[in-house]
This record gives C-alpha cells, structure tokens and sequence, in this order.
C-alpha cells in the first residue's frame, strides 16, 4: 500500500497542476494554428516613422500607428 505522506501529496498536486497546464497551453496552441491561415497579408501595416509593424483590422485611411501614435497612409 503506498503511503501518503506530506511529500507525495505535494508530488501528486504539483504533477496535476503541471498536466493542466501542458494540456490547455496545447489546446490553444493547436486551436491557434487553424486561425492563423484566415489572417489576411492585407491587415498587416508598418509604420513609416517608427518601424513597428501592427494589424490593421479595419483597414482606415489614415491608420493610427499604436506604438508613435502618428498618422500615415499605408
């Protein structure tokens, strides 16, 4: 009979507690590769004063930059 002392409980619940989270780090891992193929290169913008690289959902003219927060056309 296996003996459950302070140790082996901690060992159990840590071992839990770790598969929980491999296993719902993989699901959204995995869930995400799906979505990933839908994203358009369209949505993709780059600010001209500093570089950063955003998506752009609503595609407007002028976009903000989140980053500087200047306005330019794409």
């Amino acid at each position: 009979m296996f003996i459950w002392d302070f140790n082996a409980i901690f060992a159990v619940a840590l071992i839990l507690s770790l598969a929980i989270v491999l296993g719902v780090w993989m699901f959204y891992t995995l869930r995400g590769e799906q979505d990933r193929g839908t994203r358009d290169a369209g949505y993709f913008r780059q600010c001209r004063y500093c570089g950063h690289v955003y998506l752009d959902y609503w595609m407007r003219d002028p976009c903000l930059c989140p980053r500087c927060l200047s306005y330019h056309d794409p």
